[in-house]
């Protein structure tokens, strides 16, 4: 969409994941389709979903860098309240790649997603 990082305004609106996968794999293609997850940001505020349950909530930080942003996402509520998922984020096209580390763990340094990736992957489409 754009030669410069994604930043906070940039990624307000609804996006739908469209692939994802962990620890170097992806789900198969029809996955996403059949769960139907989606994430909704406002200001500085996000909302996680499965179908029509939420899933997790909470405050975006996105700073960009030169070649992609940092993307925190500060959970509120549920089992995660509190704790951080430090990831980066990047323009496919008109779509955001999205890596991000389980919580406790480092950010991703860079892209791409591979194999031997430890990371969450998304890639995730404006609806």
């Amino acid at each position: 969409m754009s030669d410069s990082p994604p930043t906070l305004d940039d990624l307000q609106g609804e996006w739908k994941i469209v692939s994802f996968g962990q620890n170097g794999g992806k789900a198969p293609f029809f996955i996403p389709w059949l769960v139907k997850f989606r994430m909704k940001i406002k200001g500085d505020r996000f909302a996680k979903y499965a179908g029509d349950r939420v899933v997790g909530k909470g405050k975006l930080r996105v700073k960009p860098q030169t070649e992609f942003s940092v993307m925190d996402e500060k959970m509120i509520g549920g089992d995660e309240d509190g704790e951080v998922h430090r990831g980066i984020i990047r323009w496919v096209g008109k779509k955001i790649e999205h890596l991000q580390g389980k919580i406790g763990d480092e950010r991703p340094k860079q892209f791409p997603y591979t194999k031997q990736s430890i990371f969450g992957y998304a890639l995730m489409k404006r609806v």
